[in-house]
């Protein structure tokens, strides 16, 4: 059986992209974003501060120091309605929209695949339950909890390792769909689900 690996890796580079869209428009209006200003406030410190004095014989120290620490967190914190924004945009394009189209996303439209139940129709939780490992839905989740509800500086080592976990899964998930002869990935098998041809 043949596995559609490259068309899935640019399916979801697409995806991605329309993500990236939505979310940065929506987080731009600052009805639905009021810290909107804050963060980017908070951004133009961040650059400033690396550029005057990024460079590669300081970078540790720099990358250490608790002005960098401060920074980022700031980034973060100012950030937290674009977080919720991400989180509610990938839920209706990977599980709502997906669910609608019967296993299509823009990206898989355009590939000419889709995600198939192995167990008869496509259910909602099925479509959660892949989109809480493969689209990251677990760690920003995390994340959103983690900004609300620790102190800056347990913030800062929680999301260190909610960060490890991200690359973790997407490394183990698209390892598996790499070689794995079915190409199922952890998030099909959590699921219960398969990336096929659309016939």
């Amino acid at each position: 059986m043949r596995k559609p690996t490259l068309r899935r890796i640019i399916a979801f580079l697409v995806d991605m992209v329309i993500i990236s869209i939505i979310t940065s428009s929506l987080s731009s209006i600052k009805y639905i974003n009021p810290s909107i200003d804050e963060y980017n406030k908070s951004y133009d410190e961040l650059v400033e501060f690396l550029d005057n004095g990024l460079t590669a014989k300081d970078a540790g120290n720099i990358l250490n120091s608790e002005k960098y620490k401060k920074l980022t967190y700031d980034l973060s914190y100012n950030n937290r309605y674009g977080y919720i924004i991400t989180l509610v945009v990938t839920i209706l394009y990977f599980v709502g929209f997906q669910y609608y189209t019967n296993g299509f996303t823009g990206g898989k439209k355009l590939m000419n695949i889709k995600v198939e139940s192995q167990e008869g129709k496509l259910t909602i939780k099925s479509l959660l339950l892949r989109s809480l490992i493969v689209n990251s839905l677990i760690t920003t989740l995390l994340n959103i909890l983690a900004i609300f509800l620790l102190t800056k500086s347990s913030y800062m080592r929680v999301s260190m390792y909610i960060e490890l976990l991200e690359m973790g899964l997407l490394f183990v998930t698209f390892g598996m769909i790499l070689y794995r002869e079915d190409g199922r990935g952890l998030h099909d098998l959590l699921a219960k689900t398969k990336v096929v041809f659309n016939k």
